[in-house]
């Protein structure tokens, strides 16, 4: 995982304030479970906003803006979290911490904590990294994943 750069200027206190009142596409490992089953992770949740779910109009930051990308938001309120994620996609994967390094707000990529990061911090992942995130913190820990294609596009 590399840091590219810092781009706490780009992110819009309009996004951070909706985030902060509205409720996201929650999700979790406890969809189509059989009562009394045990499903790992089935406790674990957080909540995704998207293009799909609100109205934001998100230009990449400065040195993307030739690439095709999507973005997504991992709102992550005190004892959310989410399972080890294993990427298998072509594209290229980035990640921004959306609030500066709280106690209890733990990122991990492959077998490291990403600790302390700030604001606006941007991370790249190299293909296939494992990562997963969890808010064991008293604040929210709002994140911003990113993919991209590898080359740019014009």
């Amino acid at each position: 995982m590399e840091l590219v750069n810092n781009y706490e200027k780009w992110i819009s206190d309009e996004w951070l304030d909706y985030i902060s009142k509205n409720e996201g596409l929650k999700q979790n490992g406890s969809y189509n479970k059989t009562p009394g089953e045990h499903y790992p992770f089935e406790g674990f949740s957080w909540e995704l906003f998207d293009r799909h779910n609100t109205d934001f109009k998100i230009s990449p930051p400065p040195m993307f803006n030739t690439h095709i990308w999507q973005w997504w938001i991992k709102k992550l309120l005190p004892g959310d979290g989410f399972p080890v994620v294993r990427l298998t996609e072509t594209t290229r994967r980035l990640w921004m911490p959306l609030t500066d390094y709280q106690l209890g707000h733990v990122f991990i990529w492959e077998d490291r904590m990403i600790a302390p990061f700030n604001k606006g911090d941007l991370f790249e992942f190299e293909q296939n990294s494992p990562y997963a995130a969890v808010n064991l913190g008293t604040g929210p820990f709002y994140m911003m994943m990113f993919s991209l294609a590898r080359e740019p596009q014009w």
